[in-house]
């Protein structure tokens, strides 16, 4: 009795969850409405099956699988859609990526974005002079003597490795900090070789670099690279990584080494 039981309201909720053609109501009354039906189906179902009133039906229990079913029904409604739903997205994207001139890579992140409906922001286009030119509003910044208005130069999730510190700077108050020292030294840069690439999503900008020491008028060479990524309007520093020029450094221990030996 208890298995047949289970079975008739397995048919009979899943039948509620069917839309009727000759109603003409909103999403929400219609949900109404079903909620209605399933709530007078569970009193008459179970008036049927406890017609005799033994007790042999336990009425919690009834309602449990009656929720049950309904949660059944909603959680295969979903897979359905959603399997409905991916396989028109493949299609549209197949055929948006073979009217692109994107690679595959780019395509699939924009078009993820797109179907999530996450903003990927707009990136101006850059030329060479346009990255040359990033690199004259840091060494502006170094001119202000202003550690501050140095390190906001430098993205959120930013790496510097400096030229004099050992240690790798990736918050705002780490890069601040190794400019307080720095521009002791009032240092103005000036790029020697540079050597750019230019991405969908980024720019990047190695070579070599020099430093003039506004305290004794010293100059110092190194090695550099910088990969600018757009954040918040602008385009900032995400990766700098400055070292000194390995050779001259080499030849100085080497004669220092001589020195002391003798």
């Amino acid at each position: 009795m208890a298995v047949a039981a289970l079975l008739l309201v397995a048919i009979d909720t899943s039948s509620a969850f069917a839309p009727s053609s000759s109603l003409s109501v909103s999403t929400h009354s219609q949900s109404s409405l079903q909620a209605s039906y399933l709530e007078d189906e569970t009193d008459r179902m179970f008036a049927r099956y406890d017609a005799d009133d033994s007790g042999t039906i336990d009425r919690d229990e009834f309602n449990a699988v009656v929720q049950e079913m309904k949660l059944s029904s909603r959680r295969e409604m979903f897979s359905v859609t959603s399997a409905a739903i991916s396989g028109i997205f493949a299609a549209t994207a197949t055929n948006t990526f073979l009217n692109s001139q994107k690679t595959p890579l780019e395509f699939a992140a924009t078009s993820t974005n797109s179907f999530l409906g996450v903003n990927t922001p707009k990136v101006p286009a850059m030329t060479e002079s346009d990255v040359q030119q990033l690199f004259q509003l840091w060494n502006a910044a170094l001119l202000t003597g202003d550690s501050d208005a140095v390190a906001r130069r430098y993205s959120k999730d930013a790496v510097l490795l400096p030229t004099v510190s050992d240690i790798p700077r990736t918050t705002y108050a780490g890069i601040k900090d190794y400019f307080d020292h720095f521009l002791l030294l009032k240092p103005e840069g000036k790029i020697i070789e540079s050597y750019i690439d230019i991405g969908q999503y980024y720019c990047k900008d190695v070579g070599i670099y020099e430093f003039t020491k506004g305290t004794d008028g010293s100059v110092v060479r190194a090695r550099y690279s910088f990969v600018y990524v757009y954040e918040d309007g602008e385009w900032k520093i995400s990766h700098h990584h400055s070292s000194l020029m390995p050779e001259k450094l080499l030849a100085d221990a080497a004669a220092n080494k001589a020195s002391n030996s003798q």
